[in-house]
């Protein structure tokens, strides 16, 4: 078992496309888009096309006053996620991630039961977040070496840490799309409908591209 963490899932990534036989046109959200990205510099023979929501890690943000925000912000996020594992107090934990992820205290207590059992079913995870393997440490120059179609996606109302990353990823990656849609962080979760059209559209532009 590979140790839980941005490296993980790259190789992960690697198995999967490999096994299918490449290239593949990859979806991939918020900490896994981190392992995509990763996966588009190192095997770009496995991939077709990315599509990326609000990539979860700001290793290539360089411009001091940007990533002092990002930190700011995902400490305001998370560090009650931080805290209440400290506590070994599961539930606060998982309220509070869903909550500083949306951005809007209560939002994880809003959702329909079902909703909210998939996340206690997933809750374990967390401490993994306190364990993890060092991030991939992708740079400003690993992301202008990125040559498949892209689409960088984020939501209108996101927190900052979020924004200011993708737009980071957005100007860099040649050629990106940049999307932006309305919503939060929990897109993909509370409006499905909406990415699934966005990644029709961009499929179709891959599909069409000369």
């Amino acid at each position: 078992t590979r140790p839980f963490g941005t490296g993980q899932q790259r190789d992960d990534l690697c198995d999967i496309a490999s096994e299918i036989g490449g290239p593949v046109d990859v979806a991939a959200w918020s900490y896994s888009a981190h392992a995509a990205l990763a996966l588009a510099i190192e095997r770009p023979d496995l991939l077709r096309s990315l599509y990326l929501v609000e990539p979860g890690f700001p290793t290539f943000v360089t411009d001091p006053g940007a990533a002092a925000r990002i930190e700011a912000d995902t400490m305001a996020a998370f560090g009650p996620v931080f805290g209440a594992l400290s506590d070994s107090d599961l539930d606060s934990a998982l309220r509070h991630a869903i909550d500083g992820a949306a951005g809007r205290p209560g939002w994880f207590a809003a959702q329909p039961e079902a909703i909210r059992q998939i996340h206690r079913r997933n809750a374990m995870m967390l401490p993994l977040l306190l364990h993890q393997t060092p991030v991939i440490p992708l740079t400003e120059d690993d992301l202008r070496q990125v040559r498949c179609p892209t689409t960088v996606a984020w939501g209108t109302q996101t927190r900052l840490c979020y924004r200011l990353v993708s737009e980071t990823a957005a100007r860099l990656i040649p050629a990106a799309r940049p999307s932006q849609l309305a919503g939060n962080h929990l897109l993909p979760e509370a409006a499905p409908e909406m990415i699934a059209a966005d990644i029709r559209e961009h499929l179709r532009r891959v599909c069409h591209a000369p």
